[in-house]
């Protein structure tokens, strides 16, 4: 009888504890995300988008144009194809598609006319219309007398329609640093998503020149690839964050599989955890957003990222969720002055 006592004690236990872990799974999968960072594209529409948000309860999401459509990404090494009157090459290496512009084969990103982009963005906006968990950001060239014009343009015809702007240095195959903006010729309180990575046209600290004189939010995606001099400085800048896209990331660079992209031995073995507190060390927690970077990250990752970090509730909520729609709000004029001067160590 003893036995048969201690063995129902046993099993009221385990039941007792698995009913509070699965109290536990359903408020993690009933927190609120917004994803910061989705491309939509011939692939990823918008019906996909809102299907796999529903799915995996992410009930926000800041969207833009993929500036190089992945349906288009070759599968055969060395590959010239034509996108939009640009002629482009893809490579392939064992971790994935990626791409390089040959301009020795003609036209070039930078032949792309206002056209092109104001039709892309059109497109966007028209898609997004009436949703309003998902918040458009329109896609611009890295050249600033093209780029305001075609931001006038989707202004006349779609005012109060998107939400901010994206600049894809490489897509482009031109630094936003070289592009000529600055408070004076570009002065709008759009906040502004500038993809980052490890050509000299997309360099962080490229991105950085252009939100010193940029009188909005500036994200710099992709963490800024963990690049700490750069980190230091958004940490002094309050109209600068970061994204934590894809949604793969942290896993990765901890794995070491993206050497060509960070310091392999300096973040080699890192969890994701320690990898956050790294960034943390230097952006303050109310500047840093999750993004899936779907569809070449997905938002079912994004999730699991989510359910899976080890970090406290309220910090979760603020990099899963508040930090992305506080950044889609615009900025004000005086914390942008108040930036400058810190930033100027006055």
């Amino acid at each position: 009888m003893k036995y048969c006592y201690y063995a129902k004690i046993v099993i009221e236990y385990s039941y007792t504890k698995k009913l509070l872990a699965n109290r536990q799974i359903n408020k993690e999968i009933n927190m609120e995300i917004f994803d910061g960072h989705i491309h939509l594209d011939s692939k990823f529409t918008l019906q996909k988008l809102e299907n796999d948000m529903g799915k995996n309860g992410v009930l926000g999401a800041i969207v833009m144009s993929n500036p190089i459509d992945e349906s288009i990404f070759a599968k055969t090494d060395g590959i010239d194809v034509s996108v939009g009157g640009a002629r482009i090459k893809f490579s392939r290496d064992g971790s994935g598609y990626y791409f390089e512009h040959a301009r020795e084969l003609g036209l070039t990103p930078q032949a792309l006319d206002a056209d092109y982009f104001y039709n892309l963005n059109k497109e966007l906006i028209e898609s997004c219309s009436g949703k309003d968990n998902v918040y458009p950001f329109v896609l611009l060239p890295c050249n600033r007398e093209l780029a305001s014009e075609i931001l006038k343009r989707l202004e006349n015809d779609f005012k109060g329609r998107f939400f901010g702007l994206k600049f894809h240095p490489n897509a482009y195959s031109f630094g936003i640093h070289k592009a000529g903006f600055n408070h004076g010729n570009f002065n709008y309180d759009y906040p502004v998503i500038i993809h980052t990575g490890v050509t000299d046209y997309d360099k962080p600290e490229n991105a950085l020149k252009f939100a010193k004189q940029y009188g909005g939010k500036v994200c710099l995606a992709h963490s800024a690839r963990f690049d700490e001099k750069t980190l230091k400085q958004i940490g002094r800048m309050p109209n600068v964050y970061i994204d934590i896209s894809p949604s793969y990331y942290l896993s990765s660079v901890g794995q070491g599989t993206t050497q060509k992209v960070f310091d392999g031995q300096k973040f080699a073995g890192m969890s994701e955890e320690n990898l956050l507190k790294y960034l943390l060390r230097f952006v303050p927690e109310d500047r840093i957003l999750a993004g899936s970077d779907a569809p070449f990250g997905s938002i079912k990752e994004l999730k699991s990222l989510a359910e899976k970090l080890q970090i406290s509730e309220s910090l979760k909520q603020k990099i899963f969720s508040d930090n992305a729609r506080s950044f889609c709000e615009p900025i004000k004029t005086s914390e942008f002055e108040s930036g400058q001067e810190n930033m100027l160590g006055l």
